[in-house]
């Protein structure tokens, strides 16, 4: 995010906002060179060495070689990986997901809202050969997914109005144009407690979505089941509803929602 378009705060300290930058910059991509960094972050070079020899004195970027190429180290995964085991959600949630997965045989996300997105912070990958599978912090379009229109028609008002706010800050011209139907359907999606993703991710991939609400009885996340079109029969569907809807509950009044 440029100067103009970041809302300055009185305890914003600007070297930490342009490391930040420079991290997210740098997972964009396998590798950079010092050039194409400090033009992508529109600084001086010796700048951005600078913050780069900070990084790797660190451990968190790595260089082929003197004068080569710069790239993240794994170190912010495993700190990473270290906040999602520590979460209770995805404690609470993973015995259900792995039902999930072993009944319908199918790949399970958990997503949280992150953003215009929805950000996946657990997975349990399908045994089939023919699946879905992403990396842990990947993330899907809250418009275009059903794990995003489904939290977003159990969200509170205060985080629908965020998720909108982001949407036409930093959503797709796509994301956009969709946002006001979506809102249109919230009522059409809370009433059926399950929204479906007809290939809008990926293309021969079908998921089904349900909310998961907290101890206020909103929406903190999303639980989803991916399938191949090609497994999707209405007899598939229906079964996976009643077992996704399931699983959500009881998550839900784990986290201590009282109505599901």
């Amino acid at each position: 995010m440029t100067e103009t378009n970041r809302e300055k705060k009185y305890y914003t300290i600007g070297s930490v906002e342009k490391l930040c930058d420079l991290l997210e910059i740098l997972s964009t991509q396998d590798s950079w060179d010092l050039n194409e960094l400090a033009a992508a972050m529109g600084l001086p070079k010796t700048t951005v060495h600078r913050f780069l020899l900070t990084l790797l004195d660190r451990g968190y970027v790595v260089q082929e070689k003197r004068r080569g190429r710069y790239s993240l180290s794994f170190k912010l995964f495993s700190i990473a990986s270290r906040v999602v085991e520590q979460t209770s959600l995805v404690k609470v949630a993973r015995p259900f997901e792995e039902h999930l997965r072993n009944v319908l045989g199918e790949t399970v996300n958990l997503t949280v809202p992150s953003g215009p997105s929805m950000l996946v912070i657990d997975k349990l990958v399908s045994p089939q050969a023919l699946r879905q599978d992403v990396q842990l912090g990947s993330s899907f379009s809250i418009p275009s997914s059903a794990s995003g229109r489904i939290y977003l028609a159990f969200a509170s008002p205060d985080d629908r109005a965020r998720v909108e706010t982001a949407i036409r800050l930093e959503g797709s011209a796509e994301d956009k144009q969709k946002l006001p139907d979506i809102l249109g359907r919230i009522d059409e999606i809370r009433a059926n407690r399950i929204e479906d993703d007809d290939e809008e991710q990926y293309d021969g991939i079908r998921c089904l979505s349900a909310a998961i609400l907290d101890s206020s009885n909103r929406a903190c996340a999303a639980i989803s089941v991916s399938f191949p079109v090609m497994r999707f029969s209405p007899e598939i569907q229906e079964a996976a509803k009643k077992e996704l809807l399931e699983a959500a509950r009881q998550i839900s009044q784990r986290l201590g929602a009282a109505v599901f």
